[in-house]
């Protein structure tokens, strides 16, 4: 309801069986935060439709914005490929989040693939993981 006061199309919001979820998190002795997700809740039941595909393309999405915990289930992933291969989307934002056991190379791969801008914290980005997916060093830098 609050989303709906808050200008999101009514067609867009809907109810789940399952509970939101609950993040609870801490920061390390260097700053970064660590998070504790719970698993089984709403975001890992997204569905979308063929009624919600001919909604966004009919009204368009100016910007999606996307991560890799939300693709931990295969409902939500591939609820995911569903809008990021057939919706009509302006920018795509990918948060890249390098939370075991929340990410794969695959998911990793795919979504910068279709990506425009993609936001990894800087102990990620120092990382060999970025390496490994291609980035050259040096090609990360803050804002």
């Amino acid at each position: 309801r609050g989303l709906v006061r808050a200008g999101v199309l009514a067609e867009r919001v809907r109810d789940v069986a399952a509970p939101p979820c609950i993040v609870s998190g801490e920061f390390a002795d260097n700053g970064e935060p660590s998070y504790i997700l719970d698993s089984d809740v709403s975001w890992d039941h997204i569905n979308v439709t063929s009624a919600d595909l001919e909604s966004i393309n009919r009204q368009g999405i100016e910007f999606l914005c996307f991560g890799t915990i939300e693709q931990r289930s295969p409902e939500s992933r591939r609820s995911l490929r569903r809008v990021l291969e057939q919706g009509q989307c302006g920018a795509k934002y990918f948060d890249v989040n390098f939370r075991v056991p929340f990410y794969s190379r695959d998911v990793v791969e795919y979504s910068l693939d279709r990506s425009d801008i993609a936001k990894m914290n800087e102990d990620a980005a120092k990382r060999r993981r970025v390496s490994c997916y291609g980035l050259p060093a040096g090609s990360c830098r803050n804002p």
